[in-house]
């Protein structure tokens, strides 16, 4: 069975990239409006990689209308409708399988996809029934079908480090053939991360959009981290000294022993979360700085 002359329809399942919607359990890490330019980056590279492939019709499958960071036609943007994954995964499938012998699902969740990926899914699939693509968490990236049995996919552990097992089992127990192509990873806890740096050095040429991301959100930040920590050593130590110095003015005793014990690296209340700028207030260039507040002062603040 040969696909020449075929559009294939391969159905990226994607949220809309919505600060608090998608990718919630990193958003924790990293703020949720860094999350969602992160989800943008990773559709875009999956939706790039997809759409640069001979003979292969781009699908978004989403949950909503809403806006993406490239543009979809109407007609290619399908609604993945309620239920659960399984249904959801059916629906958009059967769908495809109207107008074409074979359809294939990815998550956008997998930027290092290439279209080897594909090429290799496609090639299994004629002479194959179904084609998995695993995840190194226990899911899977891709799913590819010949045909979808009403109830193939449903009352399965989603979610799960067992999904790819259960869903290849699914398989088996439905009479299908099953090939696996090779196994990838996906984004979806900060850990991973860590790995996608990895990736990254040996791979510098796949996903662009979600290296770029990477790179200006974690690796330049945390080389901006150091920077912050060493201001604010210094911050904090023009402000103890000022204290210092305002105490004595005031008559109280300044022990030196006391005053080795002091820190300047105390930040309980600097926010070190967020987008770092070096901008200096004028007033700050001027040597001045913010009145000291006496402890009293600081208690009816509290009050």
């Amino acid at each position: 069975m040969t696909f020449i002359g075929r559009m294939i329809p391969v159905c990226v399942f994607a949220k809309p990239p919505v600060s608090g919607i998608v990718k919630t359990r990193l958003g924790s890490a990293l703020r949720n409006d860094c999350a969602a330019r992160l989800a943008e980056a990773m559709f875009a590279d999956v939706w790039t990689t997809i759409s640069a492939c001979t003979g292969i019709r781009p699908i978004l499958a989403t949950t909503e209308f809403r806006d993406f960071p490239v543009k979809i036609p109407p007609s290619d943007i399908w609604l993945q409708g309620d239920g659960d994954l399984g249904a959801r995964l059916e629906r958009i499938i059967t769908r495809g399988l109207l107008e074409s012998p074979v359809v294939i699902a990815v998550g956008a969740d997998s930027p290092i996809l290439t279209s080897s990926h594909l090429i290799h899914a496609l090639h299994n699939l004629n002479t194959t029934e179904a084609v998995i693509g695993p995840c190194a968490d226990g899911g899977f990236y891709m799913l590819g079908l010949r045909g979808c049995p009403a109830g193939l996919l449903s009352d399965l552990p989603w979610s799960s480090s067992t999904t790819c097992e259960a869903v290849t089992q699914r398989f088996h127990d439905r009479g299908f053939t099953v090939a696996q192509i090779e196994t990838l990873f996906d984004i979806d806890v900060f850990d991973d991360l860590h790995r996608l740096r990895d990736y990254f050095v040996r791979n510098p040429q796949v996903a662009p959009a979600t290296r770029a991301w990477y790179f200006e959100n974690q690796e330049d930040q945390l080389g901006a981290l150091g920077l912050v920590v060493n201001v604010i050593i210094l911050w904090n130590t023009l402000y103890m000294s000022a204290a210092l110095e305002q105490l004595q003015a005031e008559g109280y005793p300044i022990q030196s022993e006391d005053v080795a014990r002091l820190s300047p690296l105390v930040f309980d209340h600097i926010n070190l979360l967020g987008r770092y700028a070096f901008s200096v207030p004028d007033s700050v260039v001027r040597g001045e700085l913010r009145p000291l507040r006496k402890p009293e002062d600081a208690l009816e603040d509290v009050a």
